[in-house]
């Protein structure tokens, strides 16, 4: 009878573990990557929400990225984790010209940037404030 009591709460513990491995992962996922992230705006100020926001190496120290791309919220925000390195953040947006900003970023840093986006169809860098 105590036997089966015993494998009963083993297997119990065990099965709770395998439910909770995924979340204490997810916890560290971003141990050590940089937090970049800010607002892009429109010349008059507005927030920009659906603005492309993805990283490129920009050089032989960038990281892999973890995503592909991400968009702005409806407060024109975004926020990337990305590894210790240089990268070319682009930003991208319909009626609007292509917007970029160089960041090197070194281990849990956080950088916060403010991108404003001009109407057209040309090239602009953007400054970090």
């Amino acid at each position: 009878m105590t036997f089966s009591r015993y494998s009963s709460a083993c297997y119990t513990l065990f099965f709770l573990f395998l439910l909770l491995l995924p979340f204490s992962a997810s916890l560290f996922a971003n141990e050590g990557k940089s937090t970049i992230s800010g607002q892009v705006t429109d010349h008059h100020g507005f927030p920009l929400e659906h603005v492309l926001v993805f990283p490129e190496p920009a050089g032989k120290t960038a990281g892999p990225i973890p995503d592909i791309a991400v968009y702005t919220d409806r407060n024109g925000c975004f926020a990337w984790h990305v590894p210790p390195g240089r990268y070319q953040f682009r930003f991208q947006k319909n009626g609007y010209q292509p917007t970029y900003i160089i960041v090197q970023t070194e281990a849990s840093q956080k950088k916060k940037f403010h991108i404003k986006m001009i109407p057209g169809r040309e090239q602009k860098k953007a400054q970090p404030f």
